[in-house]
């Protein structure tokens, strides 16, 4: 099987844990076992971009994608932040912290390749 066949298959099954966590939150508040109304829904959607950033970066892969993951997890930390008004943070504040938060996966993604090149020389 080539990479880019093994990659595809990684990510099915990540993107099929993550389904099936998200189906499994929402059936448990349906049977009444999880407690969160409604409402409370507009103020959490962020947790599901700190979710796709985490199983982007636990599928590996190629350090773009790595990186690429922790940009989606820390976007969805900035999201909560602004909603939650940490630290006086409000969208009109905060969005310097998106700047950062796009040089630091640029500045990830350039190191993983470089680990990534010098482990491939070690190899050989």
């Amino acid at each position: 099987m080539t990479e880019q066949g093994t990659e595809r298959k990684r990510h099915g099954v990540v993107w099929g844990l993550f389904l099936v966590g998200l189906g499994g939150l929402f059936l448990l508040q349906q049977i009444g076992a999880l407690r969160v109304p409604i409402t409370d829904i507009g103020r959490w959607w962020p947790a599901i971009l700190v979710v796709v950033g985490i199983t982007r970066m636990a599928a590996g892969g190629r350090s773009k994608a790595i990186a690429e993951g922790v940009g989606l997890a820390l976007l969805g930390v900035w999201f909560f932040a602004m909603k939650s008004h940490w630290y006086g943070l409000t969208y009109l504040k905060g969005w310097p912290l998106l700047i950062v938060i796009w040089g630091f996966e640029l500045v990830l993604a350039a190191v993983l390749d470089g680990w990534s090149a010098r482990k491939e020389e070690h190899r050989a």
